[in-house]
């Protein structure tokens, strides 16, 4: 993935040359199950943590949301 990034803007390269890391992350570690959240409202909860979420998967689906147009739409997690 992150060649692929790389391929993309040759300016990611720098980011991920200097130590950073970018990890996948289960939904749990920010959300409370039976709640409403919209994707901004998982954004405060991630910084909380010194973290970024830079989008979502579905359950049973094989492509990820990257940067999804409403966040401020709440949706239930379950």
């Amino acid at each position: 993935m992150a060649l692929a990034m790389v391929a993309e803007d040759r300016q990611i390269n720098d980011v991920l040359e200097e130590g950073n890391e970018m990890q996948i992350r289960g939904a749990k570690v920010y959300l409370c199950e039976g709640k409403e959240l919209s994707f901004y409202e998982v954004l405060l909860r991630a910084r909380q943590r010194r973290e970024i979420v830079i989008g979502y998967r579905l359950a049973n689906t094989e492509k990820a949301v990257i940067n999804p147009p409403a966040k401020t739409e709440k949706k239930m997690v379950s």
